[in-house]
């Protein structure tokens, strides 16, 4: 994932210890490769590419913040999961398995530019975007 500084900066910033960089701007319904994010009260409640349209409150770009306790829990998960072989889950896994367990709070990203890059049509995008974000 490429992405504006300033996604980077409200998320080192925010008061909270756990935090998701989230596109709250892009409308539902969102394509079906996106990680969808289910938000209440400015914490995330739900997040897997399966969460319905009606459920999605945005995009969650794969940006994330763990200090303090949040990050001892995420790291024991993480453990769980390796010693358990579930290594071919996604770190999106880990992170929805620990929502029970801490609060992870969705820090916007203001609308500011970001993309991910997962083939070629990515890629040619990304450096059209990169001209966009060195300019702003």
């Amino acid at each position: 994932t490429i992405f504006h500084k300033k996604i980077l900066e409200n998320l080192i910033n925010s008061k909270h210890e756990a935090g998701l960089a989230i596109d709250d701007t892009i409308p539902a319904p969102l394509p079906e490769e996106a990680m969808k994010a289910t938000i209440k009260n400015d914490k995330i409640i739900d997040v897997s590419k399966t969460i319905t349209a009606e459920k999605t409150n945005g995009d969650a770009i794969g940006v994330y913040k763990f200090s303090g306790k949040s990050l001892k829990i995420l790291i024991n998960e993480l453990d769980r999961l390796i010693s358990s072989s579930a290594i071919k889950q996604l770190f999106t896994y880990a992170v929805r398995n620990i929502l029970n367990k801490t609060d992870i709070y969705s820090i916007s990203t203001e609308g500011k530019a970001w993309i991910e890059i997962d083939d070629q049509n990515d890629l040619d995008a990304a450096q059209k975007l990169i001209q966009k974000i060195l300019k702003d």
